[in-house]
């Protein structure tokens, strides 16, 4: 019998899944929780909130009001997205659902200015400041952002914003709300609000959690660790018993184990504030000495392989049975735990938090490096035209009635129609989270049928609904071990429980994610070269060598380029004061 450990049912909006699935695809400060906008920009709307109007849901223009937007096309090489040229919902980027949804319900005319790849959307940016005919609109990377930002050819978004979020946008207000304070910090440039983050790295739905194979647990008689004793006890146990044979992994890894250096409060990859204001490189705290060492003696009892710093093949040891426990996000339940549940019958996987050194929940790292933004020319007319055209996107995406999610979300005949919006990623920090909100309460509720699943959680409730009808495992917690139901229970437990367990922790702050300044001169010359070196200096210490191989390697990073870094990340977030 299948035992899933309780769902947590009190959800934030956070991130995007939908697209991880599709696409499937670091350093910060200790602020992870969410803004309401750049400090010393704008603020939450305190006006109204109705969107019952004259001017229609979204402030519809009296007239026609016509917006270039440059961008890539975010489908373009797409081998499941396509268009079809015979079909004037789906014909072309610039012939879609979409853009006739603009001039419909909002009086936007827009055209789109398609460019064929990152490094011609670059050269045609240039060229267009260079030319004075810069689009309206820019769905650029964050570097571009800092080179328009610099040369004084951006709108301020505050004002807009205000206005526009005040009477109407109630969506796109939520959007800005759920974004962390380190990524909306990112889009101030000398105290103005310049940029929207359209899209980052990586998403919180690609936290990592704990997957243990609960079969092994039973055959041990131990429960799931809470701590990091427990984890070394629950890994030696896996591997003296053999529980997966000779060639049994304790602990399966494929470099050095973030989530281990967590529980000792070194969020590796990241930047700390100290007690005084300023920031320090996580990898070089005193505070990484003991977890290093803790993994020099799960190393050194054999728990790890003697080789993880050199193989990557992790996806295929799991899928083999050698490993028992891991870190890794919780959409692994659709790809390597489910490769594990059909190559072998007896496996069951859960997933837990990751353990910390008394069992209470701790900070982590989380993937979130801002890479895309969405910026306004400042000689457009009709700064709010954006935050409508979000806006609308946002409740198409996000609360479309069955009428609307047929034209704007998901086809009668199963065309993804979202994947055509213009800022297709815009949400990336909040969307799929969101579904996962809805379809939890929905089922806790006693959802029986899609009829009862709000239309936008609707599709991953389809694919997760053979197991819930199955065996009515969100009432239970038990699966029957159907294996030809293992991709609707993989589904079901990337949003019914490895989403839970990270939504909790960013709504308790808990989530440390990536440096989003500006990449410095010193950065672009420094950074690559001595993290490496200040990286394997770790591998050492943890293959055996004594601490002090890494307390040199700290005061080397610092010589060779750290202090001037150290220097120039300071610097930027004192800017922000």
């Amino acid at each position: 019998m299948k035992r899933v450990p309780t769902k947590i049912l009190s959800l934030v909006i956070v991130v995007l899944f939908l697209f991880t699935l599709a696409a499937c695809q670091g350093a910060t400060t200790t602020t992870t929780g969410t803004t309401k906008a750049p400090t010393g920009t704008t603020k939450a709307p305190t006006g109204p909130t109705t969107t019952d109007t004259a001017s229609g849901r979204y402030g519809k223009y009296e007239e026609t009001v016509t917006v270039t937007l440059l961008s890539t096309d975010p489908i373009a090489g797409s081998t499941e997205i396509s268009y079809d040229p015979n079909n004037p919902d789906r014909a072309s980027a610039n012939e879609n659902a979409w853009v006739a949804g603009y001039l419909e319900h909002l009086n936007i005319d827009i055209e789109r200015i398609i460019a064929e790849d990152a490094t011609a959307l670059n050269a045609k940016i240039n060229t267009s400041m260079a030319s004075n005919d810069l689009a309206d609109i820019v769905v650029c990377s964050k570097e571009m952002y800092y080179v328009m930002a610099e040369n004084g050819v951006l709108a301020d978004l505050t004002e807009a914003y205000d206005s526009y979020s005040s009477t109407y946008g109630i969506k796109i207000r939520q959007a800005v709300e759920s974004v962390s304070e380190d990524t909306m910090n990112a889009c101030q440039y000398d105290g103005e609000w310049l940029a929207l983050p359209q899209s980052q790295k990586a998403y919180y739905a690609g936290t990592d959690v704990l997957w243990v194979r609960q079969d092994w647990l039973d055959a041990v008689n131990m429960d799931a660790p809470t701590t990091i004793d427990e984890l070394v006890d629950v890994a030696t146990a896996f591997q003296e018993n053999q529980l997966g044979g000779e060639d049994t992994i304790g602990l399966g890894v494929n470099g050095i184990e973030d989530c281990i250096l967590a529980a000792y409060g070194a969020i590796m990859n990241t930047w700390c504030q100290q007690d005084d204001g300023t920031y320090v490189y996580a990898n070089t705290m005193d505070e990484m000495k003991d977890g290093l060492l803790k993994l020099q003696e799960i190393y050194a009892a054999g728990l790890i392989k003697s080789d993880f710093a050199v193989t990557n093949i992790l996806n295929e040891e799991i899928s083999n049975s050698l490993v028992g426990l891991f870190y890794a996000p919780g959409y692994y339940s659709v790809t390597a735990c489910k490769s594990n549940l059909l190559n072998d019958e007896e496996a069951e996987w859960i997933a837990v938090d990751i353990p910390s050194l008394t069992g209470e929940p701790i900070k982590q790292y989380t993937n979130g490096v801002l890479t895309q933004c969405i910026v306004v020319n400042k000689d457009c007319e009709n700064v709010d035209a954006l935050f409508k055209m979000l806006d609308f996107e946002l409740q198409m995406y996000l609360e479309p009635t069955k009428e609307e999610s047929a034209q704007y979300f998901l086809c009668d005949d199963g065309y993804v129609m979202w994947n055509l919006r213009p800022f297709r990623n815009y949400g990336i920090t909040a969307q799929d989270f969101y579904v996962g909100t809805q379809l939890n309460a929905a089922l806790a509720n006693g959802a029986k049928s899609s009829d009862d699943i709000p239309v936008v959680a609707q599709m991953i409730y389809g694919l997760m609904e053979p197991v819930i009808k199955s065996c009515d495992i969100y009432n239970t917690g038990v699966w029957d071990g159907n294996r030809d139901e293992t991709y609707p229970w993989g589904i079901y437990y990337v949003y019914c429980i490895s989403y839970p367990i990270v939504q909790a922790k960013q709504a308790e702050g808990l989530l440390v994610a990536g440096y989003n300044g500006p990449n410095t001169d010193n950065i672009s010359t420094y950074q690559a070269t001595i993290n490496e070196a200040l990286t394997n200096a770790m591998l050492k210490v943890i293959m055996g060598a004594d601490i002090s191989v890494f307390e040199e390697a700290v005061q080397t990073w610092y010589d060779t380029g750290g202090q001037a870094i150290t220097d120039d990340v300071n610097a930027y977030y004192q800017s922000l004061k």
